[in-house]
């Protein structure tokens, strides 16, 4: 990792047109457009990593409560905090093809959960997605000690009905499933 570097970034005019190339490349065309409108509501950080000049990746998360989590997902999981506890929700975090598999996503991921410590965030949930070939986050998930909450079936269809997006694995609509992860924060009190 000691050649990327790893920067806070508001969704700036600038990179948007790279943060979508690399969304549409590697989530499908038209997915990462219906997120950023799902989630109009929420403040939502964009974490950059660059490689020299060009990004390479980035992460989407926001803050919300639990039960707005709860709420918006229709999820059915158990967890030991209050509803109103304040949670952080790892969206996305997508890297370049060519640069998978060398500690992007792990330092994306180590960085929102040092600045979910420093903003006393009772947890963190992250959106792992389930496809024909296995859930992709599934190992990044267990190196930082994050259990697996539950599955969401068909998790993106309607919102690919709606947006007509293209799932790179199974087409139109999207019928892959969401798999819910958590990790409590050592900060948590309640």
């Amino acid at each position: 990792m000691s050649t990327h570097q790893i920067q806070i970034s508001a969704f700036q005019d600038w990179m948007k047109c790279a943060v979508l190339d690399i969304a549409n490349q590697e989530l499908g065309e038209g997915y990462f457009k219906s997120v950023l409108d799902e989630l109009k509501g929420y403040a939502l950080t964009i974490n950059c990593l660059f490689k020299g000049q060009y990004l390479i990746g980035f992460s989407l998360s926001y803050r919300c409560s639990l039960g707005q989590f709860i709420d918006a997902t229709q999820s059915h999981m158990s967890i030991s905090l209050s509803s109103s506890a304040r949670i952080l929700v790892v969206k996305t975090i997508v890297v370049k093809a060519e640069h998978q598999r060398k500690g992007c996503g792990t330092g994306l991921l180590k960085h929102l959960i040092e600045e979910a410590f420093r903003e006393d965030t009772k947890a963190i949930l992250a959106l792992g997605w389930k496809s024909k070939s296995g859930v992709n986050i599934q190992h990044l998930m267990a190196t930082f000690g994050f259990e697996e909450r539950c599955e969401i079936k068909e998790f993106w269809k309607s919102g690919s009905e709606k947006y007509q997006y293209q799932c790179p694995d199974c087409g139109h609509p999207c019928n892959c499933s969401a798999i819910i992860y958590s990790k409590l924060l050592s900060n948590s009190n309640s």
